[in-house]
Protein backbone atom coordinates (compact mmCIF):
# COMPACT_ATOMS: atom_id res chain seq x y z
CA UNK A 1 0.00 0.00 0.00
CA UNK A 2 1.13 3.54 -0.70
CA UNK A 3 0.07 6.82 0.81
CA UNK A 4 -1.28 9.58 -1.38
CA UNK A 5 -1.50 13.24 -0.41
CA UNK A 6 -4.93 14.39 0.78
CA UNK A 7 -7.61 14.55 -0.58
CA UNK A 8 -6.60 11.52 -2.72
CA UNK A 9 -7.29 7.99 -1.54
CA UNK A 10 -4.35 5.72 -0.72
CA UNK A 11 -3.57 2.92 -3.16
CA UNK A 12 -2.41 -0.68 -2.94
CA UNK A 13 -1.35 -3.29 -5.45
CA UNK A 14 -0.93 -7.08 -5.24
CA UNK A 15 1.72 -8.45 -7.59
CA UNK A 16 3.33 -11.72 -8.54
CA UNK A 17 7.05 -11.66 -9.27
CA UNK A 18 8.74 -14.05 -11.66
CA UNK A 19 12.29 -14.24 -12.96
CA UNK A 20 14.17 -15.96 -15.73
CA UNK A 21 17.91 -16.30 -16.41
CA UNK A 22 19.28 -17.19 -19.83
CA UNK A 23 22.44 -16.44 -21.83
CA UNK A 24 23.65 -13.45 -19.82
CA UNK A 25 20.17 -11.97 -19.37
CA UNK A 26 18.27 -11.77 -16.09
CA UNK A 27 14.59 -10.81 -16.36
CA UNK A 28 12.50 -9.96 -13.31
CA UNK A 29 8.83 -9.36 -14.12
CA UNK A 30 5.93 -8.28 -11.87
CA UNK A 31 2.24 -8.11 -12.72
CA UNK A 32 -0.99 -7.75 -10.75
CA UNK A 33 -2.86 -10.80 -9.53
CA UNK A 34 -5.93 -11.49 -7.44
CA UNK A 35 -5.15 -13.27 -4.17
CA UNK A 36 -7.71 -14.62 -1.70
CA UNK A 37 -5.59 -13.52 1.30
CA UNK A 38 -5.54 -9.90 0.05
CA UNK A 39 -8.98 -8.86 -1.18
CA UNK A 40 -9.56 -5.20 -2.13
CA UNK A 41 -10.12 -2.92 0.88
CA UNK A 42 -12.72 -0.16 1.07
CA UNK A 43 -10.17 2.36 2.40
CA UNK A 44 -7.75 1.80 -0.53
CA UNK A 45 -7.93 2.03 -4.31
CA UNK A 46 -6.54 -1.14 -5.90
CA UNK A 47 -3.96 -0.10 -8.51
CA UNK A 48 -3.00 -2.46 -11.33
CA UNK A 49 0.53 -3.29 -12.41
CA UNK A 50 0.06 -4.21 -16.06
CA UNK A 51 3.72 -5.02 -16.52
CA UNK A 52 6.67 -3.96 -14.40
CA UNK A 53 10.14 -5.36 -14.43
CA UNK A 54 13.87 -5.28 -14.93
CA UNK A 55 16.05 -6.69 -17.67
CA UNK A 56 19.71 -7.01 -16.71
CA UNK A 57 22.14 -7.84 -19.51
CA UNK A 58 25.77 -8.63 -18.79
CA UNK A 59 28.09 -6.43 -20.86
CA UNK A 60 31.37 -7.61 -19.36
CA UNK A 61 32.91 -9.29 -16.31
CA UNK A 62 32.06 -6.35 -14.03
CA UNK A 63 29.43 -4.38 -15.96
CA UNK A 64 25.83 -4.64 -17.08
CA UNK A 65 23.03 -2.77 -18.79
CA UNK A 66 19.83 -2.31 -16.78
CA UNK A 67 16.45 -1.66 -18.39
CA UNK A 68 13.46 -0.83 -16.18
CA UNK A 69 9.86 -0.83 -17.38
CA UNK A 70 6.81 0.26 -15.40
CA UNK A 71 3.31 0.19 -16.84
CA UNK A 72 0.93 0.85 -13.97
CA UNK A 73 -2.69 2.00 -13.85
CA UNK A 74 -3.17 3.84 -10.51
CA UNK A 75 -6.96 3.60 -11.01
CA UNK A 76 -9.41 6.15 -9.72
CA UNK A 77 -9.20 9.82 -10.47
CA UNK A 78 -5.74 11.36 -10.15
CA UNK A 79 -4.61 14.70 -11.56
CA UNK A 80 -1.96 14.35 -14.25
CA UNK A 81 0.57 16.33 -12.16
CA UNK A 82 0.23 13.80 -9.30
CA UNK A 83 0.93 10.85 -11.62
CA UNK A 84 3.92 12.64 -13.17
CA UNK A 85 5.36 13.63 -9.78
CA UNK A 86 4.86 10.15 -8.28
CA UNK A 87 6.58 8.50 -11.27
CA UNK A 88 9.71 10.56 -10.54
CA UNK A 89 9.99 9.01 -7.06
CA UNK A 90 8.22 5.64 -7.15
CA UNK A 91 9.56 4.24 -10.42
CA UNK A 92 13.28 4.68 -9.67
Amino acid sequence: AGRCPKPLKNRDVVTLRSWHVQDGYHAIINFSVKHPKYPPRKDLVRAVSLLTGYLVHSTGPSSCRLTYLAQVDPKGSLPKWVVNKASQYLAP
